[in-house]
């Protein structure tokens, strides 16, 4: 349903909706480039993301129906598209974006940006433009969005973001202006995962290599505990299921699940392994060794020597729960 949000940004006015090519030139000059997370930076580069944006405090939506009909109708909607209850979602404005010609955001995956995030609402507001697709992606299967081809009409797309579940992009503007608004998802509940991973996980097979080793530890035929390394590295401060990242967060809830499930247990924790033992020549501790300054070499007992040779044949190792 057309509804016109009745923005009105300072400086300009209210927009108009069809948004008019006036007016979009007005906002591009009170807009900024919009920037990307890359590792711990957030930078602007047009090369990667050529979008202009502006934050929220920087306009208001003055129509109150926008907010509280609308908005919640398509979250209602979006959320029975993911296949969740939409009781538990919040929706939050971000950002509205305006994309001109030219205009995209190569492939990339959605970082948090609040707590209790799990995913991306954009509604593209009523504008003229051509291309502007976005492309998403998850476990094989692309999607372009919208599957229709006029674009002057309002619609909603919407993707999951956490554990990098959906990677996508938006294809170059090729005429007009794409003028969207962007919410953030929010799941009232964190601690209730909402993931992509989540929908399309089949547990079956899991749950059957589960079953199997618990015949094997009766048999004695394998251990009762194993190991299972994690992609990343990890301080003692940062090893928590809710910090770990990407697959690691996927993987482990998985196991936890169906581990749990089948009466096993599972624990974070940190692996060092420690060996013991003479070394061999070829191993290069001898080398090592020898390397050393021949004149403290001759100053040392023959017991000191031992032991030299010992810290060079040991790594070092333990587990901690």
């Amino acid at each position: 349903e057309a509804v016109d949000p009745q923005i009105h940004v300072p400086g300009i006015g209210p927009l108009q909706s069809p948004l008019a090519e006036n007016q979009a030139l007005e906002l591009i000059d009170q807009c900024h480039q919009a920037p990307f997370g890359k590792g711990s930076e957030t930078i602007v580069d047009v090369s990667v993301r050529r979008t202009w944006e502006m934050n929220p405090d920087e306009f208001e939506i003055q129509n109150p129906a926008w907010t509280e009909r609308v908005i919640p109708s398509i979250v209602e909607n979006a959320c029975k598209k993911m296949g969740i209850s939409s009781a538990r979602v919040d929706a939050e404005l971000y950002k509205m974006l305006l994309y001109e010609k030219g205009a995209m955001f190569k492939a990339h995956q959605d970082t948090e940006k609040c707590a209790g995030m799990f995913g991306t609402l954009v509604v593209c507001l009523s504008s003229s433009y051509g291309g502007g697709t976005v492309r998403a992606s998850h476990a094989g299967k692309t999607k372009y969005l919208p599957e229709w081809s006029s674009r002057e009409s309002p619609y909603f797309v919407c993707w999951y973001y956490r554990y990098s579940d959906v990677k996508h992009e938006v294809k170059e503007v090729t005429s007009g202006y794409r003028w969207v608004l962007t919410y953030n998802l929010l799941n009232k509940n964190p601690s209730q995962h909402l993931s992509a991973t989540d929908k399309f996980f089949d547990a079956t097979q899991l749950r059957r290599t589960f079953r199997k080793w618990n015949n094997e530890i009766r048999d004695g035929s394998m251990p009762d505990k194993l190991i299972y390394m994690l992609d990343h590295e990890y301080t003692d401060e940062s090893l928590r299921l809710g910090t770990l990242k990407g697959n690691d967060l996927a993987r482990s809830l998985r196991l936890k699940q169906v581990g749990e499930e089948l009466e096993f247990s599972f624990f974070l924790a940190n692996v060092e392994r420690e060996t013991f033992g003479e070394c061999e020549p070829s191993s290069g501790c001898e080398d090592d060794y020898d390397s050393r300054d021949k004149e403290d070499d001759d100053n040392d007992s023959e017991e000191e020597r031992d032991e030299l040779k010992l810290r060079y044949s040991s790594l070092q190792c333990s587990l901690r729960f």
